[in-house]
């Protein structure tokens, strides 16, 4: 039976062939991309975005132009200082975000041009909860409120492996590279290599 739909598939493909479905998706994307991004604070020329993408507080989400964000990409920005009017979220121009990425502010996210991902990378200023508080310890992780090390900010020309985290108050010079399930935790020198959990300097220029 299988071997009956391979041959079916392929003669499909004759009549639909896979060039051709690529061309397709791609013009759903851009129609996509008009409705889940209508409320954004601002978005750029040029810029699209893959399908099952989870927003959150986009009225605080700067996106600049040419920027390509994966699917199943979240978005979240929350506002936790009381002004609701000030960007959490800013990614700069030439940006390409792989699929399955998770980006969250309660604080601040700054993200330079040129920003290359791997799929499953975690950028998130915020835990649920301060880790030296027990009290808060005490409740479910979701009850707990929102809690930040401090703002991100990720410099121009940076490349970050797949499933790597970036965490709160942490700065990433320009060009530097993070390994793939790098969890970084202290600030990483513009045109260094870091990598390991947590992830550690490897090569400085």
């Amino acid at each position: 039976m299988r071997h009956v739909f391979l041959i079916f598939g392929r003669i499909f493909g004759t009549v639909y062939p896979y060039r051709l479905h690529l061309r397709l998706l791609g013009i759903m994307q851009w129609f996509y991309t008009g409705y889940c991004t209508r409320g954004f604070k601002h978005w750029g020329h040029n810029s699209k975005t893959g399908f099952r993408m989870r927003i959150c507080g986009q009225d605080k989400i700067v996106v600049r132009n040419n920027v390509y964000i994966g699917s199943g990409t979240s978005l979240t920005a929350f506002c936790n200082d009381g002004d609701n009017e000030r960007t959490k979220i800013a990614i700069g121009s030439g940006c390409m975000i792989g699929a399955d990425c998770h980006i969250t502010a309660i604080n601040g996210i700054t993200i330079g041009d040129g920003l290359l991902t791997g799929k499953s990378v975690l950028i998130s200023d915020n835990s649920h909860g301060n880790p030296s508080d027990h009290g808060q310890l005490s409740l479910p992780p979701n009850s707990r409120p929102l809690h930040s090390k401090g703002t991100i900010t990720i410099g121009n020309n940076v490349w970050i492996g797949e499933k790597a985290a970036i965490l709160g108050g942490v700065t990433i010079g320009n060009g530097a590279v993070m390994g793939a399930n790098a969890v970084v935790t202290h600030d990483v020198p513009p045109y260094s290599i870091a990598a390991g959990c947590p992830a550690v300097i490897l090569k400085q220029p």
